[in-house]
């Protein structure tokens, strides 16, 4: 699983609520964050981790509008 600081550094990241404020509703967020793990799935990242999805959904949902909804 990793350190111990890494889990704490995930759990407070997994409960926080600021990613609630990016999107209007949980299936938006949701939808989201499963189109951002298909992509590296298809890319070829066999090592996808909950937490890089977090971080590109906080950093990057500026682009969630323009893609969710497209297979790209």
């Amino acid at each position: 699983m990793g350190t111990t600081k890494e889990w704490d550094t995930m759990k407070e990241t997994l409960t926080k609520e600021s990613l609630r404020d990016l999107f209007s509703d949980n299936f938006e967020m949701t939808n989201y964050a499963i189109k951002l793990a298909r992509e590296q799935i298809l890319s070829g990242n066999d090592e996808l981790r909950i937490a890089d999805i977090l971080h590109e959904m906080r950093y990057h949902s500026s682009d969630k509008a323009a893609s969710i909804g497209s297979d790209g």
